[in-house]
């Protein structure tokens, strides 16, 4: 498994791969490459999930929750090539609040 640590650690230095679907949400969402490295390193991140091992993919993986703003959170997911400690974002998105709880940590039943 990797830590948020890891994940920040790749983004400073560079190591990233954003993957196509990642893109296209981003454009979506109005939001560029750098706003969501933001929400990682600066934008008060928490871990919401981590998948050591989700069945089919290659790689670990971890939702984050950052801030772009006071009001505007953030939802990116990414996976981490532990062998080439690279990251990869696999997709971003604002969190619906109809979906999540008031703090955006936990999906509505």
């Amino acid at each position: 498994m990797f830590t948020l640590q890891d994940l920040q650690r790749a983004i400073r230095q560079g190591r990233i791969r954003i993957t196509s679907h990642a893109k296209e949400e981003m454009w979506n969402d109005r939001v560029g490459p750098q706003g969501v490295f933001f929400t990682v390193l600066e934008g008060h991140p928490e871990v919401v999930e981590a998948y050591p091992t989700p069945q089919g993919r290659p790689f670990p993986m971890m939702l984050v929750l950052g801030w772009i703003s006071e009001k505007e959170p953030l939802h990116s997911l990414w996976a981490y090539d532990g062998e080439k400690r690279m990251a990869i974002l696999i997709t971003v998105y604002r969190p619906d609040p109809s979906r999540w709880d008031e703090t955006f940590r936990r999906r509505k039943r």
